[in-house]
């Protein structure tokens, strides 16, 4: 599959208060490798590396001020039961925040790649990550299909990138 790192996109579903967009989607142009993210451990006291399996946020580094405060990925709809709402991801959570358990995501191996996993409260209940196409772009959701991640260093900023 020829598709590109992660950016961010503004989808008609994103909140109002922002011009910032906040959907997590998929580069459309194979050779882009997207915006640069940060992985951050929720302990990171505990831990220095990014272990698979354990809790991290993910955020998008940006050199735009204006819109720093929507980088940090989370799952929507959470506490939507009926009707069955797509889980999507998009951006807005506080960084570092052990109280909101919509922005922990988990890295596993998945063969010679890697998935991103969203784990509600604890490792009983894990859904992959995967994709659906929406308004002409890959937008990142909660799913039955994992969809494997290549991490990439971004040499620019000397942190990692990825890209799927």
């Amino acid at each position: 599959m020829d598709i590109g790192g992660v950016r961010l996109a503004n989808l008609d579903d994103q909140q109002q208060t922002t011009t910032c967009p906040t959907s997590v989607v998929l580069s459309n142009l194979p050779k882009d490798d997207g915006i640069a993210v940060y992985f951050t451990p929720k302990n990171p006291n505990k831990y220095q590396l990014i272990l698979a399996s354990s809790p991290l946020n993910i955020h998008f580094y940006f050199d735009y001020p204006l819109c720093s405060n929507f980088a940090v990925w989370k799952v929507d709809n959470l506490v939507s039961k009926w009707p069955p709402i797509l889980h999507t991801i998009s951006t807005g959570a506080k960084l570092g925040n052990p109280n909101d358990f919509s922005s922990w995501f988990q890295i596993k191996p998945l063969g010679r790649n890697y998935k991103l996993v969203f784990c509600l409260e604890s490792t009983t209940y894990c859904r992959d990550i995967g994709f659906v196409r929406q308004n002409g772009y890959r937008r990142l959701v909660l799913s039955e299909k994992p969809m494997p991640f290549v991490f990439k260093l971004d040499d620019r900023i000397g942190m990692a990138s990825c890209y799927a």
